[in-house]
């Protein structure tokens, strides 16, 4: 837990622009993490395994909340309001012509 104080107290001293593509790079870093701890304590068959791949993937989880909670501090992620995105993506769609048939599927 110590190693991952020391790398959010890193990240929050972030200030220059290209420290946000850093800090997006390492969300995305910070997610598969918690995609391979998840999947590797699914696939363990020992307790003690299980015990540290728990605690492994707990303190990432952590690890990724303080992550977003910064980035969003600082106006680094894109808007996460579901309602003001479906609206978005609904007036951006193009609309299919009515001519346009759906493609066909053969199996």
């Amino acid at each position: 837990m110590r190693t991952l104080n020391l790398v959010t107290e890193n990240i929050k001293e972030l200030q220059v622009p290209d420290d946000r593509e850093t800090a997006l790079d390492f969300l995305q870093s910070v997610k598969s993490g918690i995609i391979m701890y998840a999947t590797a304590l699914t696939e363990t068959s020992t307790s003690s395994a299980r015990t540290v791949l728990t605690r492994h993937l707990k303190d990432t989880l952590a690890l990724h909340n303080e992550l977003i909670t910064m980035l969003q501090n600082k106006n680094w992620l894109p808007n996460m309001d579901n309602q003001q995105n479906y609206q978005q993506e609904n007036t951006e769609a193009p609309t299919p012509s009515p001519r346009m048939a759906p493609p066909r599927i053969n199996f």
